[in-house]
């Protein structure tokens, strides 16, 4: 259901492509502020998109890379891609909320699903509510721009819609113990 981030590593005078350095878990926000002169909107997921890592950039991430990062012998980036081993989307789009949550919509070619995610930067972020939208047997012709995906005004849920078809995921209250969902459907 998502995506991994990693710092790609490319010879300095050649663009070469070197390897792929994978971040240990960091959260969204710390991303969203360190990138922010780069960013789209302040609630940009970073996804899809290459960031060019400077020196600034690379004393911040020093500590999520893997290995030390060379400025002077490399160029690197902030890249991202899908997780290995899931099941390739047909289609996916995500949407940056408040704090560290993203809406993501993903088509994974059986169904539609909508799913709010917290990447906090703990080993345990992942999908705190989820909900189908369709089956795809039902929109054989759909395309990621018949597809809405967004927050409400005051950020307290993600919605998408497609067609007459509407489903919102409220922002569940992250202080208790558990974490609930509410899905209501137009």
């Amino acid at each position: 259901m998502c995506f991994r981030r990693y710092i790609g590593c490319y010879e300095k005078h050649s663009d070469r492509f070197v390897k792929d350095i994978p971040l240990r878990p960091i959260a969204l926000s710390f991303l969203q502020h360190l990138f922010r002169t780069e960013l789209e909107s302040e609630h940009d997921p970073l996804v899809g998109y290459v960031y060019d890592i400077g020196a600034t950039h690379a004393a911040a991430l020093a500590s999520y890379a893997t290995e030390p990062l060379d400025l002077d012998k490399f160029d690197y980036f902030l890249e991202s891609g899908e997780s290995p081993g899931r099941r390739p989307s047909k289609k996916n789009l995500m949407a940056g909320g408040p704090g560290n949550l993203l809406a993501i919509f993903d088509d994974d070619g059986e169904k539609g699903t909508l799913a709010l995610y917290n990447e906090d930067g703990t080993p345990q972020q992942g999908v705190i509510a989820e909900t189908q939208v369709y089956r795809c047997a039902d929109f054989p012709s759909l395309r990621n721009s018949d597809i809405e995906l967004g927050w409400s005004d005051d950020m307290a849920a993600c919605f998408v819609r497609i067609e007459d078809i509407y489903r919102e995921l409220r922002v569940p209250d992250m202080r208790g113990p558990s974490l609930s969902s509410q899905e209501q459907a137009d």
